[in-house]
């Protein structure tokens, strides 16, 4: 019977009563027809208290006083599409540049996304404020909003580019130049506290590189004896270039450690005469990842192929020069592999299809990459028809168990997830050289954690077990 009744009509009002010195609220619902209400009652629980009506300056009885608290929540941080919002609010940008706009940011370091939500680095507070000291005029909102039109009128003739640019140009440069003179490096010195190793002063320095802070000695620039103590924003040292005994395998010289973001790795004594490097594997052995062979480029006939290998122990040659872009499968001594001649050409631009194995197993490759990216997945005919021709298919890589890869040592994992709180896993990096934290609930939540020391020695010991045992 309701569905078959008149909508009702309500009015959403919200009543101001005076009682002396007091001033009370009573917001609700007056309803002005009741219509369907006759036959139904409403169940939603989002409909407002139904309120009598009244008229201003009617007598009230009290039937009920309660008070409640509210507290001002701070505005939510930006995402992707609220970012968005506020540039075009704003007159900032276009949409072709919009994209470019958040990449940027994300890539120079000035945002971390966290739950879809940015939140400012310690270096892009450190950048905004410079800007807006040195630059007020080009940080204000509404002189970018002004360019903005500006450059529109320009494009419908209505101003001269000329013009528009020397508007610009004139102010800009002279603030150009005096932030050049007068703007100081941002270093702070840290009071009441010693360089461990040349008892001289502590400075906070910021990087871009990694989006945040680091200390270190003011000595680094001395130059008869320099101090390269520096750490990281939660406490630990980072160790410099240093010289070991391990032998290059290229030209003789030793080999110097360093430490980079993704771990440990060695470079040649020599470089960049000799660019050998060695990674740390998950084990602990170390594996040479480019090594200079005595075989010239085939393309370009200028450079020595660098000899490399995979992350899954693949041998590959690759031209040092970045302008060729050569890189082949070769044999232990660095000869590039012929691919066998499958039969197939590329759809897209004709050059012979070859066979190349990812993680998931074979597939087949245009021999043009990277000019032409075009593959395809080896179905049972195209299976037949290369068996047919001689050519053996590779078996896929191993794959490893669901949680901890290959060669992971089994520890006791006691550190939570820091975006979730969940449980997390040992697992080791993409880059070698050790491993890392990872949540269990990847892909649904992405939080990482870096080995704490205590963990590290626990990784160590399960490491050298199994090596003891079979000893």
């Amino acid at each position: 019977m309701a569905c078959q009744c008149v909508p009702a009509v309500v009015s959403v009002t919200t009543y101001d009563i005076a009682a002396g010195r007091g001033l009370f609220r009573a917001r609700g619902q007056v309803v002005k027809f009741m219509g369907y209400r006759k036959v139904l009652s409403p169940v939603s629980k989002s409909d407002d208290t139904e309120l009598p009506a009244v008229k201003e300056r009617d007598a009230l009885d009290r039937l009920d006083l309660f008070e409640t608290q509210h507290f001002t929540q701070p505005p939510p941080r930006y995402n992707q599409a609220s970012l968005v919002k506020a540039l075009e609010k704003e007159g900032i940008g276009r949409p072709s540049t919009y994209n470019t706009i958040i990449s940027t940011i994300q890539k120079r370091g000035y945002v971390l996304e966290e739950k879809g939500r940015f939140s400012a680095t310690p270096v892009a507070k450190v950048v905004t404020d410079l800007l807006v000291q040195a630059f007020p005029k080009v940080m204000n909102l509404k002189f970018t909003s002004h360019f903005e039109e500006e450059l529109d009128e320009i494009e419908t003739g209505k101003c001269q580019y000329r013009e528009v640019l020397d508007e610009f140009w004139g102010p800009f440069s002279e603030a150009l130049k005096a932030a050049g003179e007068g703007l100081a490096p941002v270093r702070e010195i840290i009071e009441g506290e010693k360089c461990p190793k040349c008892n001289g002063q502590l400075e906070r320095r910021y990087t871009p590189k990694t989006g945040n802070y680091f200390i270190g000695c003011v000595n680094w620039k001395d130059k008869e004896n320099p101090c390269r103590y520096k750490r990281d924003s939660e406490g630990k040292e980072i160790l410099g270039p240093e010289v070991t005994d391990i032998v290059c395998p290229a030209c003789g010289k030793f080999m110097v450690k360093k430490e980079g973001r993704f771990g440990v790795f060695f470079t040649c004594e020599g470089a960049p005469d000799c660019p050998t490097t060695m990674n740390l594997r998950a084990d602990g052995t170390r594996a040479v990842t480019a090594l200079p062979t005595q075989v010239t480029c085939p393309k370009c006939e200028k450079q020595k192929l660098l000899l490399k290998e995979s992350k899954a122990g693949k041998k590959y040659v690759q031209c040092p020069d970045a302008k060729c872009k050569f890189i082949a499968d070769s044999d232990d001594q660095g000869n590039p592999i012929t691919p066998p001649d499958t039969g197939i050409a590329c759809e897209k631009c004709g050059s012979p299809m070859v066979v190349k194995v990812a993680w998931r197993g074979p597939f087949l490759s245009c021999s043009g990459y990277p000019k032409c990216r075009n593959a395809k997945s080896i179905n049972a005919e195209l299976r037949e028809q290369l068996k047919a021709r001689g050519i053996e298919l590779p078996a896929p890589p191993p794959k490893a168990e669901k949680g901890a890869g290959p060669d992971v040592p089994q520890v006791e994992i006691t550190e939570k997830c820091p975006q979730c709180d969940g449980p997390m896993m040992l697992k080791p990096s993409r880059f070698g050289g050790g491993y890392f934290l990872s949540c269990k609930k990847y892909p649904k939540c992405k939080g990482t954690a870096k080995v704490t020391p205590e963990l590290q020695e626990k990784i160590n010991a399960a490491a050298k077990a199994p090596a003891e045992a079979a000893s």
